[in-house]
């Protein structure tokens, strides 16, 4: 099990601007299992969310729980997420296949595939 600090630092951007010398800092961190390594973190602060690239998949996290709320799978070398909550979908890249998954926000769906450039 690898232990992935998370700082949930998620609507304290005005907090940290008001300060002139203010420093990031862990604020909460969480047990997350499962097989393979683990990519980039992005959260969803309208959802409160974490989005965890793991490998062949992107697992979605409570940002205040640090609970499981579901996987998006399908992916080959996940890498990134893009969260459009003004659209209701999510994008993360599948490096191995050269190309980027569109899938819902609310259901982690997979709604399909974008091709990319080499």
């Amino acid at each position: 099990m690898r232990i992935i600090a998370l700082v949930v630092a998620l609507g304290a951007v005005v907090a940290l601007r008001a300060q002139t010398s203010g420093k990031y800092q862990v604020t909460q961190t969480y047990a997350v299992g499962g097989d393979g390594s683990w990519d980039y973190i992005v959260p969803d602060p309208l959802n409160h969310r974490l989005f965890v690239a793991r490998q062949n998949r992107v697992m979605v996290l409570d940002e205040n729980t640090g609970a499981l709320l579901g996987e998006v799978t399908g992916i080959q070398g996940a890498h990134g997420t893009a969260v459009a909550a003004a659209t209701g979908h999510g994008f993360a890249t599948s490096g191995n296949d050269r190309s980027v998954v569109m899938f819902d926000l609310k259901t982690f769906a997979v709604l399909g595939r974008i091709p990319a450039a080499e």
